[in-house]
């Protein structure tokens, strides 16, 4: 009982594995394969190509010499402290003003409603 019942089947699938893998090793090594490869590797050379030459036209730009003054500038007030300066100056301002209103706001609900009605009614 330890014979295969059906050797046939065990041949047919080694065949169609070995087929398989002529079938991909032929399509690899087509030249039809590698004719699109070198078109894909060729049309890769041209993009990178035309962006180096974007960039290094927009780099000349005057705009480009702008955005890099920009960055520059900006790099040195980072690095300086002088940026980190002005934003908690701005932050503690803010956050003073904001304080101010909320106290407001809370010491008017905090006042009975007719101290606020006996204030209008009384001649000044």
């Amino acid at each position: 009982m330890s014979e295969n019942p059906n050797p046939d089947l065990s041949d047919e699938l080694r065949q169609f594995g070995q087929s398989l893998k002529n079938f991909f090793k032929s399509a690899w090594e087509s030249q039809e394969r590698q004719q699109i490869q070198n078109e894909i590797e060729h049309s890769l050379d041209e993009v990178a190509r035309a962006l180096n030459q974007a960039a290094d036209d927009f780099t000349q730009s005057r705009q480009g010499q702008q955005l890099k003054a920009e960055f520059d500038d900006l790099k040195q007030r980072v690095e300086s402290g002088e940026l980190s300066d002005k934003i908690q100056n701005d932050l503690k301002n803010t956050l003073r003003q904001v304080t101010q209103e909320l106290d407001q706001a809370a010491s008017r609900w905090s006042q009975p409603s007719s101290a606020g009605d006996e204030s209008e009614q009384q001649p000044s």
